[in-house]
């Protein structure tokens, strides 16, 4: 008589082959099941079978606002006599304003002093060391009449031929978007149920009714960054920006779909 002789090991192979095996046949029951349930339960068919598209539309709209900047700058070694310049700098360009009537507000205006020690040299041989004062004025204005905006700065360049050094800076903004979100995002759903049907009549479906939508991605920038206005301080890329701007908004759209057409 032979005797077979089962290790522990070997039972607890044996055991744990049986158990995967089981768990398989256990794993394609439940899945045959859902299968069954999903296919023959009609509302839960229904809740599944949706389509998510995103639908964007563009426009071009014209700024109605610009924020102009100018700088007037000037140094002395006296520096009471560089404040009373500064402060003959600040009457003129408020006279300069006035006298345009650019339609807006003066939002900002300020005056800065800086003192500096500079190097002085006689004959190309260092002499000693002087105190110099730099200082500038700069104005902030909300011009609403754009139109007016060359007029002004014109004005501005001719004070750099009585020899006062100016900068300017100019950005463009689109302050209306509220008044015409409601259309655009009407336009995006519409654009979205576009893109529904060319997906859903690639799957042989068809398109029904919309579900929900969201409001995705808005975005207002230059239309061509090319045209951006540079000036005398350093701005973010979106707001160094042309007069005309493009306007972006996405939504996201849920549709329902249906394996057969429905008449409406």
């Amino acid at each position: 008589m032979v005797i077979v002789s089962i290790t522990a090991k070997e039972k607890m192979e044996k055991r744990s082959v049986f158990t995967s095996i089981a768990l398989c046949l256990a794993a394609a029951l439940l899945s045959f099941g859902a299968l069954y349930l999903g296919y023959f339960s009609f509302p839960k068919l229904k809740q599944n079978n949706i389509i998510a598209v995103k639908g964007l539309v563009e426009r071009e709209v014209e700024a109605d606002l610009a924020i102009v900047k100018i700088c007037v700058d000037a140094e002395d070694d006296d520096v009471a006599k560089l404040a009373k310049t500064l402060g003959e700098y600040k009457e003129e360009a408020k006279n300069i304003i006035k006298k345009h009537d650019v339609g807006g507000d003066i939002v900002d205006d300020k005056r800065s002093i800086t003192k500096d020690s500079r190097e002085t040299y006689e004959n190309g041989n260092r002499t000693g060391t002087k105190t110099v004062y730099t200082g500038s004025y700069m104005i902030k204005l909300r011009v609403k009449q754009l139109d007016k905006i060359k007029q002004v700065l014109s004005d501005f360049e001719k004070l750099m031929e009585s020899g006062i050094f100016v900068r300017k800076w100019v950005a463009y903004k689109y302050t209306k978007f509220q008044e015409v979100k409601e259309e655009m995002m009407q336009e995006a759903v519409a654009n979205a149920r576009k893109v529904a049907d060319v997906v859903a009549k690639k799957a042989g479906v068809y398109v029904r009714d919309l579900i929900s939508m969201k409001q995705g991605y808005i975005s207002v920038t230059a239309r061509d960054e090319s045209d951006s206005e540079e000036g005398c301080y350093a701005l973010a890329e979106n707001e160094r920006a042309s007069k005309i701007k493009k306007l972006r908004l996405i939504v996201n759209a849920e549709f329902e779909i249906s394996p057969v057409q429905v008449e409406k």
